[in-house]
């Protein structure tokens, strides 16, 4: 009975891609002509099948010049996880049976000529976690039922037809990190729902016609790195709750309606690196410091109330406001002056017992309990797990989930409860340089956080079913591997269903700048300084935008104020070789 029921399925999902195929009135390249019977569909261009049932999981038609519609029958392909077909000309609209596709992960039609609305039932893809319709004629409301997609990841409708408001269902979807719905026709407030999502560190909603002021609500996308609300019609002034948003990159407010003072907080964000506030009305004196010194990085243009700044700016100067006449009494005086001079102390004072305890911390670290959080203000929902549900995401550590191995440590591909990939590092504490290796890797991990350094999800200490300790570190999954597979892939490798590995110039540079961008935060954005100690690149690893991420902290370390980088040794083979004699 099984049997026959794989048999049907696979019958189903050849019948399903001969219909699309059907309405694919342009095929100039002539890609779909290997799709016959003289060869087994799994084998058709674009298409890859699981290993062991023969169902179509990935489609994969992108850049094609493919012309035509798409099928409603690709509802049928039940195991499909990911569909790419953007980069074409395929026009009319999205077919509501794509709803029946529960496992699809990833839904990419960007940059083609789909129109009318995007169907309510896309709301039913639990699994979604990627859902990009950038650049295409959609239009009429977004859908509510968008908020039922509690796995979605990024959400890009970008340059489309959209009207109405942006319904607060965004709210439920808690793992959104990029929302680009820039370039629509929406109105309305900015939804205090989709801008109360803690995990957000892309939001682009330029191009609409929202209104109102600019919400307090912000304050709380403490992860926002870059913002971008310019071409609408805000008003009012900057919201101070903005001033909690340290780590934005990119500010974009211009072209709106907005008024009052900068605020000088801008000027303390220290890894702002393109502000523009220009056309529209604000006043006062324009700060001088920060991003401020940098007339390349900020524009103040179109604002003629404005005074002060750098000579660059070329603002006319302030004139100072006329104060009224002191009339504080000497008690008054007294009273500040003794409150003033409390503080003072108690700042004091809670500072060197701050030093005291971080210096105890320092010189006796501890691990305690199964999890192991990172110390992180921003991380609010630290993930727990116990050894079963390691065991078991990694299928029993088996060999098949192995993807590398080091001296100390190997690491194994993990499926949580959740569906959530991840790499599990499991620390072989046969060696002591195992467990001396995991305290150093998490004493580091759990004190930085940047986007081009790997992220850990959660970290484990206890025992395994023998009674044995046990230690690992789950680490965010990078789906394109490491550098040095790409630097030096191995020969005989299957990629018949895998993408060419070849990075182009374009590529190696971005891959560089990521990295220096890493060591730059951790020589120089924190006391004290780390030195990673292991840069390789099998220690450069790749996530599924080629985003470089740096890895394996095992022999990292802190270093004193007084210490210098050549003091510091690393791997034999990737130390200068003057400093290993």
């Amino acid at each position: 009975v099984r049997a026959s029921i794989v048999v049907a399925g696979n019958e189903t999902d050849e019948v399903t891609l001969l219909e699309f195929k059907s309405v694919i009135i342009d095929d100039p390249l002539g890609v779909l002509a290997s799709w016959n019977s003289s060869i087994h569909y799994c084998n058709w261009h674009g298409v890859t099948c699981a290993p062991r049932h023969r169902r179509v999981t990935v489609l994969d038609l992108q850049s094609l010049q493919l012309g035509g519609s798409i099928s409603p029958h690709m509802g049928n392909l039940s195991f499909l996880q990911k569909l790419h077909l953007q980069n074409n000309k395929i026009v009319g609209n999205i077919p509501t049976e794509i709803g029946k596709l529960v496992n699809l992960q990833r839904l990419e039609l960007w940059n083609n000529q789909l129109s009318g609305t995007i169907p309510s039932a896309i709301g039913d893809l639990q699994n979604l976690r990627i859902l990009n319709l950038h650049k295409n004629k959609i239009s009429a409301n977004i859908p509510i039922s968008i908020g039922n997609l509690k796995m979605l990841i990024k959400l890009d409708l970008s340059g489309n037809c959209l009207q109405g408001t942006i319904p607060s269902s965004f709210g439920q979807c808690e793992n959104l990190v990029a929302v680009d719905l820039s370039n629509n026709n929406l109105s309305g407030t900015l939804s205090p729902q989709l801008i109360g999502l803690s995990a957000l560190s892309l939001l682009n909603v330029s191009g609409n016609l929202l209104s109102g002021g600019i919400s307090n609500n912000l304050g709380s996308c403490t992860s926002l790195e870059q913002l971008d609300m310019h071409g609408n019609l805000f008003e009012g002034p900057i919201s101070s709750s903005l001033s909690s948003l340290r780590g934005l990159r990119v500010l974009d407010l211009s072209q709106n309606n907005l008024s009052g003072d900068i605020p000088k907080f801008l000027a303390g964000f220290e890894l702002l690196q393109d502000l523009n506030l220009s056309y529209n009305n604000f006043e006062g004196m324009l700060p001088t410091k920060g991003i401020f010194k940098n007339t390349s990085a900020t524009s103040v243009l179109g604002n003629n109330k404005l005074c002060g700044g750098i000579p660059e700016f070329q603002l006319p100067t302030c004139v100072p406001k006329k104060t009224k006449r002191n009339r504080w009494t000497l008690p008054l005086k007294l009273v500040i002056a003794i409150d003033i001079g409390l503080l003072l102390l108690t700042w004091i004072l809670y500072s060197l017992l701050y030093c005291l305890v971080w210096k105890n911390k320092r010189e006796n670290p501890t691990l305690r309990g199964n999890s192991i959080p990172r110390e992180d203000p921003n991380s609010t929902n630290f993930l727990k797990l116990t050894y079963q549900e390691i065991y078991k995401a990694t299928n029993g550590f088996s060999s098949t989930n192995l993807i590398a191995t080091g001296n100390f440590s190997s690491v194994y591909v993990g499926i949580l409860v959740d569906g959530t990939t991840t790499a599990v590092k499991v620390f072989n504490l046969a060696y002591s340089g195992g467990s001396k290796s995991f305290i150093a890797e998490c004493d580091i991990m759990r004190t930085i956080r940047h986007r081009n350094i790997v992220k850990v999800v959660t970290a484990f200490s206890g025992a395994d079913y023998q009674g044995k300790d046990f230690n690992a570190l789950v680490y965010e999954f990078m789906p394109n591997g490491s550098l040095e597979e790409w630097l030096h892939p191995i020969n005989g490798e299957d990629e018949r269903h895998k993408a060419p590995r070849n990075l182009n110039s374009l590529k190696r540079l971005n891959i560089a700048i990521d990295i220096a961008s890493a060591l730059n935060y951790l020589h120089n954005d924190g006391i004290p300084s780390i030195a990673h100690c292991d840069l390789k690149p099998s220690n450069v690893l790749l996530d599924d935008e080629m985003t470089a991420h740096l890895g394996d902290f095992g022999i990292a370390r802190f270093l004193p104020v007084e210490t210098s980088f050549i003091d510091v040794m690393g791997t034999i083979g990737y130390v200068a070789p003057e400093n290993a004699q």
